[in-house]
């Protein structure tokens, strides 16, 4: 049904762990691998109930000094019984010394990398333009033990600071379009389904290197 539906959870809570791991098979090829557990649940739930495991996978070849690019693959194993696969690009084009395209992090809980534009006028200073694909499921805290689900293509603006190398402080802001949720029970199939609006995002990340 594209009927609208009223709220039917409330906060949702998300916890993850991933390891990066990359190979320097030559001078042309790297391996690329991102292991992922991840928990996401309704407030109330335990989190042990919305786990989920992915696998973000590919290959790069360097064709220049400016040019690395490749094929990759994702893949997701969730609550409901969800088998997710989805293919992957790899890009790093660095187009001027200061301007690139390349694949992107993600700003929330995502499902893959997105494409990001990145102009970079200093070495603290970087600026971009980035958009992606976002997919989000959590267990619900209702009797049935339901699953909510969030579909959109985030487009964000953002301004990044870098501070001798290890700390980074990330501001960002822009519009959540092609939204949609979707309400299925504990075993995937679905119930409802709606369509949202475009939707204002804004955020402040730090990192820290060690």
């Amino acid at each position: 049904s594209n009927s609208a539906i009223k709220p039917l959870w409330g906060d949702i809570r998300t916890f993850q762990l991933g390891v990066s791991m990359r190979y320097i098979a030559s001078d042309k090829w790297t391996l690329f691998g991102l292991p992922i557990l991840r928990y996401t649940t309704e407030k109330g739930v335990d989190l042990d109930e919305g786990r989920e495991f992915g696998l973000l996978a590919g290959a790069s070849y360097r064709f220049s000094d400016k040019l690395t690019l490749g094929p990759g693959l994702g893949l997701f194993s969730g609550i409901g019984g969800e088998e997710d696969i989805f293919p992957i690009l790899l890009v790093n084009w660095k187009m001027t010394d200061s301007l690139s395209l390349e694949t992107g992090r993600g700003t929330a809980a995502s499902r893959g990398p997105g494409l990001a534009l990145k102009w970079r006028p200093s070495t603290q200073w970087e600026f971009g333009l980035a958009a992606r694909y976002e997919k989000t499921r959590f267990r619900l805290a209702d009797e049935l033990g339901n699953i909510g689900q969030d579909k959109s293509v985030p487009v964000v603006l953002t301004a990044n600071w870098k501070y001798k190398r290890s700390f980074t402080l990330t501001a960002l802001a822009g519009m959540e379009t092609s939204g949609s949720l979707s309400l299925e029970d504990r075993d995937g199939n679905q119930l409802y389904k709606s369509s949202y609006d475009a939707a204002p995002l804004a955020g402040l990340v730090a990192s820290y290197k060690f």
